[in-house]
């Protein structure tokens, strides 16, 4: 179903909610050998089906790429809460070059738009999670005009120690 919604658009990561981001980069560090970007926190409005609702969270990528593994670590999940079966815990990103047309085909097949970034004009932007109801897979579009940033920033592992 993935395949036949999405064609061949790029998949780039898959993404985790972790109770503590410090802990599991740690963890995976040691475990898998890979390096992080340096935690970000992202903050403001994500547009969910009851409107926008406010994010606050601490995210990061396995470093360097291409194929990433996303931490996610949520201070706030209010925004999240409003998706089929609250926030999620694990999804798969792939990078869209037609981002409002890839949402479309996607509610087109009965994945709906559970939430995404939002402009001040209300305009989705950004990133749009949606959920397959046939896998329960949650399904991340990410727009790519935010690729050479997500390049740029994991490019440069941080170091875990103290």
């Amino acid at each position: 179903m993935i395949e036949a919604a999405l064609g061949h658009r790029e998949f780039f990561h898959i993404g985790s909610a972790v109770p503590s981001l410090r802990s599991a980069m740690v963890d995976l560090s040691s475990s898998l050998g890979v390096g992080w970007a340096a935690p970000y926190r992202r903050t403001g409005a994500v547009m969910t089906r009851i409107g926008p609702v406010h994010r606050d969270m601490w995210i990061t990528y396995s470093a360097p790429g291409p194929i990433h593994l996303e931490l996610i670590e949520y201070v706030d999940d209010e925004a999240y809460r409003h998706m089929t079966g609250g926030p999620p815990q694990h999804h798969i990103g792939f990078w869209s070059d037609t981002f409002h047309a890839d949402i479309a085909r996607l509610e087109s097949l009965g994945m709906p738009c559970e939430a995404s970034g939002v402009d001040d004009a209300g305009r989705r932007t950004e990133f749009a999670y949606h959920r397959d109801p046939h896998t329960g897979m949650w399904i991340e579009l990410v727009d790519t005009a935010g690729r050479r940033v997500l390049q740029k920033w994991t490019s440069r592992p941080v170091s875990l120690t103290a």
